[in-house]
C-alpha cells in the first residue's frame, strides 16, 4: 500500500513517520511540480490532506504557498481512499471514497483534550496572575469548552460558562446579559461567531486577556482590535501547535482504523 501525504505542517511530518510502519509513504510538498503530483496520484492507494483540506479553487495551503491539485485529483485511481480533516465540496464531488477525521467523535474528543491543554498553557503564558487568582469567562458549550472547563475545575481556576441558552444554575450566565456587564479579566472564546464589538466593550472597565480559539469567525470585531482594554490572542489549530506528535497519532489511528474496516 502506498500513501501520499501533504506535509503542510509538523503534525503531517510526524504522521508520515507513524504511517510508514504500515505502508510506503510518498511525501507531497510545495516544491512538487504538476507532473510530479500527477505521477504520485497514479501510484498511491491513499491520499491524506492536511486538516484544513482543499479550498474551493483547488488549492491546498502548505508552509510557504499553496499547491494547485485539481489536475492531480483527476489522476487518482478510482479505488484510492482520501482522508481529510475538514469537509470539502470538491472532495465530495469525486468518485473516490473520502473520510473526514474531524467528523469522527473519537478524534474530536481527543483534539478537544489537546486544545484545552493548549488554552491552559496560553493562560499561564499571557496572564499576569497565578492560577488560583484567575477568573475566566468561558464562552461556548461545545466539546472544547467542556474540555477547558474540566481542566479549570481540576486546577481550581474560577470560571463561568457564557451561553446562549438560559441555564438556571450557578456558574452560568446568558450571553445577552454578559454583553451588558464588565466581564472577568480573562475571556476564553470557543464559539465561532463575532460577539464583541464597540457597544459590548463600552462596559469593560479594565484590560482583558481574550483567548480566541474559534477558527471560523473572529470573536472581536475588526474595528475594535486596537482598543486599549483588549489583549487579544488568536489561536488556530492548537493541537498541531502544542503537541504535533500527539495530534499526528490521533489522525494515524483514525486512518488505520478506517482502512481496516
Amino acid at each position: 500500500m502506498k500513501i501520499g501525504v501533504f506535509t503542510a505542517d509538523e503534525r503531517m511530518i510526524h504522521l508520515c513517520d507513524l504511517l510508514k510502519k504500515e505502508a510506503e509513504i510518498i511525501i507531497i510538498d510545495e516544491n512538487d511540480s504538476i507532473n510530479e503530483l500527477n505521477r504520485t496520484a497514479e501510484l498511491i492507494d491513499v491520499l491524506v490532506f492536511p486538516a484544513w483540506g482543499i479550498d474551493d479553487t483547488g488549492f491546498v495551503r502548505m508552509k510557504q504557498r499553496g499547491i494547485y491539485v485539481l489536475d492531480m485529483l483527476s489522476h487518482l485511481k478510482n479505488r484510492c481512499v482520501i482522508f481529510c480533516g475538514q469537509e470539502s465540496t470538491l472532495l465530495n464531488e469525486l468518485s473516490q471514497n473520502t473520510h473526514y477525521w474531524l467528523k469522527d467523535e473519537e478524534v474530536v474528543l481527543a483534539n478537544a483534550e489537546l486544545t484545552a491543554q493548549g488554552v491552559l498553557g496560553h493562560l499561564l503564558l499571557h496572564s499576569n496572575k497565578a492560577i488560583h487568582q484567575m477568573k475566566v469567562d468561558l464562552i461556548g458549550t461545545g466539546r472544547c469548552a467542556k474540555a477547558c472547563a474540566e481542566y479549570f475545575e481540576s486546577l481550581n481556576i474560577m470560571y463561568r460558562m457564557i451561553t446562549r441558552k438560559s441555564m438556571n444554575q450557578s456558574g452560568y450566565l446568558h450571553l445577552d446579559s454578559w454583553k451588558t456587564k464588565n466581564p472577568n479579566d480573562i475571556i476564553v472564546n470557543t464559539a465561532p461567531a463575532c460577539l464583541v464589538g464597540q457597544r459590548v466593550m463600552e462596559h469593560w472597565k479594565s484590560r482583558k486577556l481574550v483567548i480566541d480559539i474559534a477558527s471560523e469567525f473572529p470573536f472581536v470585531d475588526q474595528t475594535c482590535r486596537k482598543h486599549p482594554y483588549l489583549n487579544l490572542v488568536q489561536l488556530k489549530g492548537i493541537p498541531a501547535q502544542i503537541a504535533p506528535l500527539s495530534a499526528a497519532e490521533i489522525i494515524a489511528n483514525y486512518i488505520m482504523r478506517e482502512l481496516k474496516r
